[in-house]
């Protein structure tokens, strides 16, 4: 084996471009197959590394508008009390952004609450100290002792790896907390992409979070609740029991304070029970999984491309190889010897260019989890690296690929040895010409649905970014604002926003300011229903995003008021409640141009049931630019109490002017500014998803046109090899040069159409996967499948131009001297 090992290096070596070629067409795809995958277990199928991890439950709950989302804490304190499924619950707060302040500084931090049994029942086994354990928190009586474990990430960022950190002291939005123990290295809990750095228990979230009230009365649904499954309990008959049950939950984990126009969605609201072997972060598994399926899918695309490319190389190289073959049989080399050698060449190459592309999958892979979590406003630890399974998957698809197309070509070449002899081998060089054929045709039809694929992301992309926006272009930037420690208790909104916003106004560069509650990564609250005053609750409603924004912000965004009158100071908490209707509300509510002076409810809240029309806004894709609804009912800031404190700060002004901002609002000593964006680059991350499909598609897809030019190239070149000496017979009888290059013009055309035709039926069968993340186009959009074929004709043409030219420049004379 070493000595055809030894042998396969050196033929390899003889032929450079052709091992470079081969490993790098099989670098591509084993790299893109494998960097997909990765990113696509990582983010969707990997259950979380847990103890009896398929033991665990999520139980979250449904409203009548199908959004998913935590249970209440008296829901959760009601079924506790009442199941008799689980022989553990959980619960959990992940991921809350806060202010913490330790001996050395203070910074915003990633802070989950956990309740007591939450550590142990996942497994978790302390690096120093102690875990929260059932001693440390009460969730019937929502009490905590006020200690905090820190993670093992910030316990070597903040304190160096200092042992004496236990019993140290740290604050969280100003609660001293105690610090009692290190988490393990890496530890998630239930989540998949973040590493909390600080776990507390959970009866203490409603106290840093200043919610006390809506927290613990039942209006606030917060608590994620999994459970483990009491062993002989399946999922179904766990679903059907809590289902049987969740009536009396909500009955007795009613709000204390009376529902009124809330009670009919209240009770209307379904419990959900599912597999909790994933995880809590629902939104970013379901963001993503149907994305990474469709990129999967044009990943195995290139993948047969790539090997329809290999084999066509491969064939081409062995069958050139004919007469030294045929020599080395004649020479006493046994058929089984010369199949063992050429297959050691492909094993070489085949784990040469696995590896290559493992690594090119570990770099690509990485870099797509970086370009999707970048907006995370902690860091992020998803392991996107390729596991054992995954390596070995990769590496036997690889290799395999590669061995089995050698150990083929060589049989079949092989296989006579007479015509391994014989001048010319007419007959095994015409079978060889119509493989290659058969695979050009094969790369052809597997290019054209991959390239359909890819044009109809892109011109998805296009799709949604080429409608206006209906805002300004000047540059925008908007600033995070977060609130120093208490600050919030003695912030009178109605004075602070226009004395904050006069500061900015100052800042060199700085137009036009304001506030408003819209968030500019997306995630904002769901929409709410929006009716006409004197219509019953229900009936003839809108479903209207509600945002909260400061007089001036109109004028900063660039949306016109068409009718009506901006927002002013006056309209205060004291004043009667107003709004500004987007058109597309007013038209859905009233009909064109007849809102204006009429009232309407804004969501089930009771202060919100009678409200005036005072203006009318032109239409506008705020920070959303995949906005579909349009129906938006913006409201003044300092009517809303407290909910004003949640804010983003919105400034027309180009980016230099952001140190300024911050200066102005960090001077009011109310507030610091913890990160800026400009508008740009927030309507670029709405589309990040449609973004990163179209870039990764259009990848593949270049890399499907440069193997099919490659593959029409070396079809026509060994094809003119083949036929030198009839092209210069046929020269000598009077044949025209200019004709002989348009034969074989012609006959790669025949390829490729024949290939185009049969990959389309392919295309049009398979597009109906994109159906999901198309948002813009729908599945059969001509012009991209138009756009496919023209380019992938322009592509193959081109690969055959140069062998159709040096057909057509054979000198007669110089071959009919051959032989």
């Amino acid at each position: 084996m070493f000595r055809d090992l030894r042998h396969a290096v050196r033929s390899l070596r003889r032929t450079p471009w052709f091992t470079a070629t081969a490993i790098v067409i099989l670098a591509l795809a084993v790299g893109a197959a494998t960097a997909v995958f990765s990113l696509l277990y990582a983010l969707v199928l990997r259950p979380l590394p847990v103890p009896g991890v398929h033991e665990l439950v999520q139980v979250t709950i449904r409203d009548t508008a199908g959004r998913t989302g935590d249970l209440t804490w008296r829901q959760f304190r009601e079924f506790s009390r009442n199941q008799q499924v689980f022989s553990a619950l959980l619960a959990s707060l992940q991921q809350s952004v806060l202010t913490v302040e330790t001996e050395q500084a203070s910074e915003r931090a990633s802070v989950s609450g956990v309740s007591g049994n939450y550590f142990v029942e996942l497994g978790a086994e302390p690096t120093l100290g102690r875990l929260i354990g059932p001693s440390d928190d009460d969730l019937t009586a929502m009490t905590a002792a006020p200690v905090a474990v820190i993670s093992w990430t910030f316990w070597q960022r903040r304190y160096a790896g200092d042992p004496a950190v236990i019993g140290r002291s740290i604050k969280a939005e100003g609660v001293p907390l105690t610090i009692i123990g290190i988490a393990p290295r890496g530890f998630l809990g239930l989540g998949i992409t973040i590493e909390p750095d600080i776990s507390i228990p959970i009866s203490l979230m409603p106290e840093l979070l200043k919610s006390e009230a809506s927290m613990v009365d039942g209006t606030s649904s917060w608590v994620a609740t999994t459970g483990r499954l009491l062993h002989g309990v399946t999922l179904e008959s766990a679903r059907a029991q809590i289902e049987a049950m969740w009536p009396r939950v909500l009955s007795d984990a009613a709000p204390e304070k009376d529902l009124t126009t809330q009670r009919k969605d209240y009770f209307a609201r379904r419990v959900v029970v599912e597999s909790g072997a994933f995880g809590v972060e629902r939104g970013l598994r379901s963001r993503y999984a149907q994305p990474l399926y469709a990129l999967l899918a044009i990943a195995t695309l290139v993948w047969f491309t790539a090997a329809a490319n290999l084999c066509s190389l491969i064939f081409t190289r062995t069958d050139a190889r004919r007469h030294e073959l045929g020599v080395r049989l004649a020479l006493g080399s046994s058929r089984a010897r010369l199949i063992r050698e050429l297959t050691a060449e492909g094993l070489l190459l085949g784990c040469v260019g696995t590896v290559t592309g493992l690594v090119f999958a570990a770099w690509a892979s990485r870099g797509l989890t970086t370009l999707l979590l970048q907006d995370y406003a902690v860091r992020t630890s998803l392991d996107v690296g390729p596991d054992r399974i995954i390596v070995g998957v990769a590496a036997v698809g690889g290799i395999g690929m590669a061995v089995a197309v050698t150990a083929l070509a060589a049989s079949i070449v092989t296989r006579s040895h007479s015509g391994l002899l014989s001048p010319g081998g007419t007959r095994t060089l015409a079978r060889s010409s119509r493989v290659g054929k058969v695979l050009v045709g094969v790369q052809v039809a597997l290019s054209i649905v991959l390239l359909t694929h890819t044009a109809l992301l892109v011109r998805n992309v296009y799709g949604i970014t080429t409608p206006p926006t209906g805002m300004t272009n000047d540059p925008v930037v908007i600033a995070f604002p977060t609130e120093r420690v208490g600050a919030y208790k003695n912030l009178n909104p109605a004075a602070y926003y226009p004395q904050a916003i006069e500061r900015v106004l100052r800042v060199p560069g700085v137009t036009a300011a304001a506030f408003s509650s819209m968030k500019p990564e997306g995630g904002s609250p769901a929409p709410e229903p929006v009716g006409r005053v004197g219509t019953a609750t229900g009936e003839n409603e809108v479903t209207a995003d509600w945002p909260l924004v400061s007089p001036g912000f109109f004028t900063t965004v660039g949306v016109s008021i068409v009718r009506g009158r901006d927002f002013t100071y006056a309209d205060n908490e004291s004043s009667r409640r107003v709004t500004i209707l987007s058109q597309s509300l007013e038209r859905r509510l009233f009909g064109e141009g007849r809102g204006m002076g009429e009232h309407v409810r804004i969501s089930r809240q009771p202060g919100w049931q009678d409200v005036a029309v005072v203006g009318i806004a032109s239409d506008a894709r705020v920070y959303d630019v995949r906005r579909g609804n349009m129906s938006i009912a913006y409201t003044p800031s300092i009517q809303s109490g407290a909910r004003a404190h949640y804010k983003f700060l919105v400034a027309r002004a180009p980016a230099s002017a952001s140190a300024g901002i911050e200066q102005a609002i960090d001077a009011l000593g109310f507030e610091f500014i913890h990160k800026m964006q400009t508008l740009e680059y927030v309507r670029g991350r709405t589309i990040l998803q449609e973004r990163v499909m179209a870039t990764v598609g259009g990848f593949f897809g270049v890399l499907a046109l440069l193997l099919v030019s490659a593959g029409v190239y070396g079809l026509l070149s060994y094809a003119l090899s083949l036929r030198r000496k009839e092209i210069g017979i046929r020269m000598a009888l009077g044949a025209r040069a200019r004709g002989i290059g348009q034969a074989m013009l012609v006959e790669s055309l025949m390829v490729t159409i024949a290939g185009i035709s049969i990959g389309l039926i392919g295309a049009v069968a398979s597009v109906r996967l994109l159906a999901g993340v198309l948002v813009a186009i729908g599945p059969f959009d001509p012009v991209a499948m138009g756009g496919a074929c023209v380019m992938l004709l322009g592509v193959t043409t081109i690969g055959a131009l140069a062998p159709a030219i040096r057909a057509a420049r054979v000198e007669p004379l110089s071959e009919l001297r051959r032989d």
